[in-house]
């Protein structure tokens, strides 16, 4: 609930500054500016990792971003000068074509019942349904520009949030690990995670008149957040994460006109965002994995990695109001 009113708010807030702008400008002016909508198709792809590292070993965990979102785009601009862009990408739960997977590497000193072993101990997929909301906001400005070429730096923000579910996992175990190979049916675990950063870098545009333009940007992301909740179900055992970090970012977008109004356009980008902070686990039943009732025990302070790596592509048909 809070997030979403945070995003109505958002939305609001910038219904508002649009309206403002239009509405305190002079008529003659006005004519420089300029209005687009878009509808979007996108196709995500990549992962969103989270590892800790405990006494007894390090765990990582494999989130496909298998995803297919419809998109929301609109953006106003002051002739060639500045630029104001808001985009909104959004999709149902949805069967992912990739599973998740989960890694375990554990020290086998902490258990002596139990030879040493190099490599990963147990490791497991599950296939994942996942659905996703994105949005955010970017502003360009242009103030160097030669013949066909224009040059300037970008602000933006963007907010995520993705949900998961697990399902009839296949876990395999190695080495002296053997005894933990077994398969689960039914829904094993859910996760959700949230990503919140800014970026800042640079752009450029070509274009030729008004049929074509080109646009590319680079940027850095000087502060990233990142926060998740994962339900382990079949242990009864809820994890939340809360990371800061830094990342980059890269895109490429094209616009071709079909007529003086109507146009399409395409997209890609690339993001890589790291983060590190601490993880605290609550057992609220009892894991049957432990051998004695753990209902209610709390381990804070668990050294842990938010990690994305995705890659996005996008095509859309646009229109000027």
């Amino acid at each position: 609930m809070h997030d979403g009113r945070f995003f109505v708010k958002g939305i609001r807030i910038f219904i508002a500054m649009v309206m403002g702008i239009f509405i305190s400008i002079p008529a003659a002016v006005a004519a420089d500016f300029t209005q687009n909508a878009l509808l979007q198709f996108t196709a995500l792809w990549g992962e969103t990792s989270n590892e800790t590292t405990f006494r007894e070993g390090k765990s990582r965990l494999d989130w496909p971003m298998d995803m297919q979102l419809a998109s929301f785009a609109y953006s106003a601009g002051y002739r060639d000068f500045i630029e104001f862009d808001f985009f909104l990408h959004a999709s149902p739960w949805m069967s992912s074509g990739s599973p998740m997977k989960d890694f375990d590497w554990l020290d086998e000193s902490y258990h002596p019942w139990r030879q040493p072993h190099d490599g990963i101990d147990v490791y497991s997929e599950s296939p994942v349904d996942s659905k996703a909301l994105i949005f955010g906001t970017a502003i360009r400005a242009y103030p160097l520009s030669v013949s066909c070429f224009s040059a300037g730096i970008l602000v933006g923000y963007h907010n995520q949030k993705m949900d998961f579910r697990a399902y009839d996992t296949n876990q395999v175990g190695y080495g002296s690990w053997q005894n933990q190979t077994a398969s689960t049916t039914g829904r094993t675990s859910t996760y959700n995670v949230k990503y919140r950063f800014w970026e800042i870098g640079l752009t450029g545009r070509l274009h030729a008149g008004n049929v074509l333009k080109v646009t590319a940007d680079a940027s850095v992301i000087p502060y990233a957040e990142a926060s998740d909740e994962d339900d382990h179900i079949r242990r009864f055992r809820t994890s939340t994460t809360e990371c800061t970090g830094y990342g980059g970012m890269i895109s490429l977008s094209t616009q071709f006109a079909l007529s003086k109004r109507w146009f399409v356009s395409s997209s890609c980008s690339r993001v890589h965002i790291s983060t590190d902070g601490h993880q605290r686990q609550y057992w609220y039943g009892n894991d049957p994995a432990t051998g004695f009732d753990d209902t209610g025990q709390v381990v804070s302070g668990i050294d842990a990695e938010i990690i994305q790596d995705s890659f996005s592509v996008g095509i859309a048909l646009g229109c000027s109001l």
